[in-house]
């Protein structure tokens, strides 16, 4: 008896023996109900910044250099990656015109209706958005992608790319297709969306998002400059009359040079002058008249040299030119009287 004991227990010992060494586990027919709560971490899936080339359906990947929310791809053929974003489509989803991208269509406005319009403003001109539409790539697009904005002359959503011709991408009847790489200077910029192979929008999200929730381009007039704002567009010009300043004296005035080029100063009495704003660089012109009297006098402020002593015929003005530096005006002509 002792002897069975002992052969059955090296035989008991030889089988946990051998039940220590390393086995590989069947996961779906050998584990039930695994619960890792309380393991130190947990990585599921396949890690890194490049899809892998080749994958099966149901493959997944995280790729560590998408932007959250976009980085977990899945393999929905064989060879094809596709970003899970909760719809199955590239989304862009930020307020604003936003755009969705699933293979060859793009759809740009989804969120855009009559009850929810999206609103693009050109300076004084708002462009209102009520309907989506659909771009289905064709062949020969550029990899650098399609560049898609609002277009200010026509008011539509425009897609163009360098190596985009007509025929590459179709639109419906709610957008347009130009050529020319980047985005034009008379548009609102949306997306810059990438193709990553001929026909097929990339999974990702667009390269550069190039929407603004609000923007500005004020432009301020200045001396003898005129800005016109018209059908969305700022047209900036010279305006001569800006600068020019005409005052009546008698006894005393102040003058505002920054803000003028021509003084008329017509005499209807003794008139003393004082200068309260001088620019460094600023050519002053004055023309200074006698009214149906005459003999009125005029003295100049203390900081400008070189001045002309006025003619007193009535209805008659002399002029004279003046150059600043900041502090004083000096005298660029000698002044012509009685004109």
């Amino acid at each position: 008896m002792s002897r069975l004991k002992l052969s059955g227990l090296v035989l008991v010992s030889g089988c946990v023996l051998m039940g220590q060494t390393s086995s590989p586990i069947d996961m779906q027919t050998q584990v039930k109900n695994v619960n890792f709560s309380s393991a130190p971490y947990t990585r599921p899936v396949k890690t890194g910044t490049a899809l892998p080339a080749v994958c099966g359906v149901g493959d997944l990947y995280f790729k560590t250099d998408a932007a959250a929310g976009a980085n977990l791809y899945a393999c929905t053929s064989t060879n094809v990656w596709t970003v899970e974003t909760g719809s199955g489509a590239a989304s862009a989803v930020r307020p604003g015109v936003t755009a969705t991208a699933t293979g060859a269509t793009l759809t740009v406005g989804t969120d855009c209706s009559v009850s929810t319009p999206c609103n693009v403003r050109f300076t004084n001109r708002v462009i209102t958005i009520t309907t989506s539409t659909v771009a289905t790539l064709g062949t020969g697009t550029a990899g650098d992608g399609v560049y898609v904005f609002v277009d200010a002359s026509t008011g539509r959503i425009t897609l163009g790319s360098a190596a985009t011709n007509t025929a590459a991408i179709n639109c419906d009847a709610n957008c347009d297709v130009v050529s020319g790489a980047g985005f034009r200077a008379d548009s609102i910029p949306l997306y810059q969306w990438p193709v990553n192979t001929a026909g097929v929008w990339d999974a990702f999200q667009p390269i550069f998002d190039k929407r603004a929730a609000a923007s500005t381009a004020p432009v301020t007039a200045g001396n003898n400059i005129a800005v016109l704002v018209a059908n969305g567009k700022q047209t900036i010009s010279y305006d001569p009359t800006a600068g020019f300043n005409a005052v009546t004296c008698s006894g005393s005035t102040a003058l505002a040079e920054s803000g003028s080029t021509v003084f008329k100063i017509t005499l209807t009495g003794n008139c003393t002058a004082s200068s309260t704003a001088p620019l460094a660089g600023q050519t002053l012109t004055f023309l200074i008249c006698q009214d149906a009297t005459g003999g009125r006098t005029f003295t100049w402020p203390g900081n400008y040299h070189g001045t002309m002593t006025i003619g007193s015929t009535a209805s008659k003005c002399s002029a004279q030119a003046f150059a600043g530096n900041g502090t004083d005006y000096y005298a660029v002509s000698a002044g012509v009287s009685n004109q």
